[in-house]
């Protein structure tokens, strides 16, 4: 059977199905999962090899070090996407409650036990050993360093053992949960053939002919239970996550999708070839006029009663003004040709940016709509994405709901790792381990999937918390994050008053302000050349900027002699 939600009354209803097409469902989900794997792996694997550093001396070449980068990313894009299975299995054959321990129970393993010793044993790896008889050092070529091996490895032992004392130590102290009970209890009455119960449960406040105030007992407790350590070091690992994810989901949340426009506001607009040739006969013509007031020139240099006097002077001084002035104007001309050729090729590139930037602002936008008017107020004031998902799952396609679920999810990731890139381990002058394009050390990747690893954790919370209403109050993920780790003692001030929610806005507007403020500047070749040839200034900075740096063009140089 199948439980289906109605959306007139809000309830559950369950339908029966045969065992083939709980087959089918569950063969089709499964499917999916693999498929939805294969392509975060190749995505996790993209992103390793767009961002590392071509050099080897580094370390870069270390395969079980970029295994573990790409498996652990990996991790963090699958366990953000089982709360859209989770709902999507419903009370199907597979155990997600079993998926959910060990998809978070293996995270917590890489994050904090795995990558650390790998973090330890890349540290102490090196390829130069000293001969203290000989006083000699030499490098050698080696795959794996015994030395580096047993360092890291007590010092990862040492690690876990503290933080597993102190989980431990917690967990013993206060691994309840606290769960705030109300219960109404008096007689029975006579409902509606459609067995539904009025909406409100508050005890009536005047007695009426057909009830007595005095029939309904209303009473408020609170149901304190003993959680599993496991339980308790997810809930913990997710309260550790959300004041990362408050910082890189806060400025990734506005970040990625203007980061993604302004790619496109800034993309170099190549010169035509028409434009080019126009160009090019411009400077042919002013070439072939220097040239001629320069023989001139010359002809008037070599006769026999020429004195160089004070008015020739400034006539020489005029002439090299405009002599020097056109060769800066034909080798910005050389820089912003190669500019032009170099990216005529990737408008598709820059288009496909603006669409998916696009994109994820609509997605952001609606998130801010949906915290507001969802998961701040107490009531809410609409179900919101959770009304439109159910709509969708009714009327349209019955898994459809369940691919905007896993979409609006995975879109959180991603505003997590471009706010990683953005902000990164920042320490107010300088940044620690930073994610740059092209030049990131293995290092700073396995720290870096650490800390995403973590956040993980409490990106799922907030998405339980989201589509609490679409996902269903009994699904694994609800349990597990919305009821375990929300009411764990010791966290329960920060989750019933939405601190984390509070601050994650903030950033986000904060960081959209900025953005908005402090806008990057066009890149239009056609301006930028006219602004420093007007100027008679080089170019050659400004086309560093851009990628061209002019050492493999032929430029001329400036070089006048006279008297």
């Amino acid at each position: 059977e199948m439980c289906i939600r109605d959306r007139s009354t809000g309830r559950l209803q369950k339908h029966h199905w045969d065992a083939e097409s709980r087959m089918a469902v569950n063969v089709f989900l499964i499917i999916t999962a693999v498929v939805v794997t294969a392509i975060i792996v190749f995505l996790a694997w993209y992103f390793v090899h767009l961002l590392r550093s071509p050099t080897t001396s580094d370390g870069n070449d270390a395969k079980w070090a970029t295994a573990i980068v790409i498996f652990s990313l990996t991790l963090t894009g699958v366990s953000v996407l089982l709360p859209s299975m989770d709902q999507a299995n419903g009370d199907g054959d597979i155990p997600m409650e079993d998926l959910w321990f060990t998809v978070f129970c293996t995270q917590a393993i890489v994050s904090l036990a795995v990558i650390p010793w790998a973090i330890f044993y890349y540290e102490n790896f090196s390829e130069i050993s000293f001969n203290s008889e000989t006083r000699e050092i030499s490098i050698n070529k080696k795959c794996c360093d015994c030395s580096a091996a047993r360092t890291a490895t007590c010092f990862t032992l040492v690690a876990v053992a503290v933080v597993l004392l102190m989980l431990f130590m917690l967990w013993a102290y206060a691994g309840e949960i606290e769960i705030p009970v109300e219960s109404y209890s008096g007689f029975l009455k006579t409902y509606g053939t459609d067995g539904v119960m009025t909406s409100s449960n508050d005890c009536p406040s005047t007695s009426s002919s057909t009830y007595n105030e005095y029939e309904c007992v209303y009473e408020s407790t609170t149901l304190k239970i003993q959680v599993t350590l496991t339980v308790y070091v997810i809930a913990f690992c997710s309260f550790f996550g959300w004041f990362v994810f408050v910082v890189f989901g806060g400025v990734g949340f506005f970040g990625m999708p203007f980061g993604l426009i302004n790619s496109w506001r800034t993309r170099i607009k190549a010169l035509s070839p028409k434009r080019r040739e126009e160009m090019k006969t411009e400077l042919g013509q002013q070439a072939r006029q220097l040239h001629h007031i320069a023989r001139l020139m010359i002809k008037k240099y070599e006769k026999p009663d020429y004195q160089y006097d004070k008015d020739e002077q400034q006539k020489f001084k005029a002439f090299q003004k405009h002599y020097t002035r056109s060769v800066t104007s034909y080798n910005n001309y050389r820089m912003v040709e190669e500019i032009s050729l170099s990216n005529e090729s990737s408008s598709c590139r820059h288009f496909l940016g603006l669409l998916a930037g696009i994109t994820a602002l609509i997605i952001s936008l609606v998130w801010v709509a949906h915290i507001g008017l969802y998961m701040l107020p107490d009531p809410p004031v609409t179900r919101m994405l959770n009304e439109g998902l159910i709509f969708l799952d009714e009327n349209v396609w019955g898994f459809f709901g369940t691919t905007l679920f896993a979409i609006f999810s995975f879109h959180l990731v991603l505003c997590v790792i471009w706010g990683n890139m953005e902000f990164g381990l920042n320490c107010i002058c300088f940044k620690l381990h930073p994610l740059v394009p092209g030049e990131t050390i293995m290092s700073s990747f396995l720290m870096n999937a650490m800390v995403l690893g973590v956040t993980s954790f409490s990106t799922v919370q907030f998405i339980t918390q989201a589509f609490q209403g679409y996902a269903g109050s009994d699904s694994s993920a609800t349990v597990l994050f919305h009821v375990s780790a929300r009411n764990m003692t010791g966290f329960l001030y920060w989750f019933r008053n939405n601190v984390f929610i509070y601050v994650l806005l903030s950033v986000a507007f904060l960081n959209a302000l900025r953005l908005v403020c402090c806008a990057p500047k066009k890149n239009d070749l056609e301006d930028m050349y006219a602004s420093y040839t007007g100027k008679g200034e080089s170019l050659e900075d400004r086309a560093a900027g851009l990628g061209v740096t002019g050492k493999h063009m032929e430029l001329m140089e400036v070089r006048t002699d006279g008297k």
